[in-house]
């Protein structure tokens, strides 16, 4: 007898220490959440249809190539709150290592971050390239819809929001 009280006093320690982290699990991940959202408050002023998003890119240019856009609807944020979150990221602080962390390790870091700060935003990864006088050049951007619904560029190596320059193609956007 006094073997099996042991035996339960022994299984009883673990579990009481898994019913603990148990029950922490849902705060870890709400603190991790309210970490991850520090500029939450940006609210949409409206919405657009994939279909019309998707004449808004194709618009953009005249070859058209790949695109995927993942959602039936997105949402609509103001410019202003785009540019003020963009000043406040620090992706662009990051270190520039060829091949190691360069154009495609920015646009997915600042990518997944402002997704998270505006849900539903109609945002993504763009590949483009263009030919000059010393040849074919690839460069990885993030392409959204602004409260225009015009199809703007973010520069994650500098958080700057921009037009497309004339030279560029896009190869493919994936929103």
């Amino acid at each position: 007898m006094d073997n099996i009280i042991k035996v339960l006093n022994n299984l009883f320690i673990p579990l009481k220490f898994i019913v603990v982290l148990i029950k922490k699990i849902p705060k870890f991940f709400s603190e991790v959440y309210n970490e991850t959202v520090r500029n939450e408050g940006y609210k949409p002023i409206g919405e657009i249809g994939s279909g019309e998003a998707r004449s808004i890119i194709i618009l953009e240019y005249t070859k058209v190539t790949e695109i995927k856009l993942y959602d039936d609807k997105y949402r609509i944020y103001r410019n202003e709150d785009i540019s003020k979150w963009l000043s406040e990221d620090n992706t662009k602080l990051h270190q520039y290592i060829a091949d190691f962390y360069d154009c495609d390790d920015f646009a997915i870091t600042m990518l997944g971050k402002i997704k998270v700060a505006f849900p539903g935003l109609c945002i993504g990864e763009v590949l483009v390239s263009w030919d000059d006088n010393t040849g074919w050049h690839g460069h990885d951007v993030i392409g959204f819809i602004d409260e225009n619904k015009k199809f703007r560029y973010i520069e994650p190596q500098s958080a700057t929001i921009f037009t497309r320059p004339e030279n560029w193609n896009r190869d493919w956007v994936r929103i």
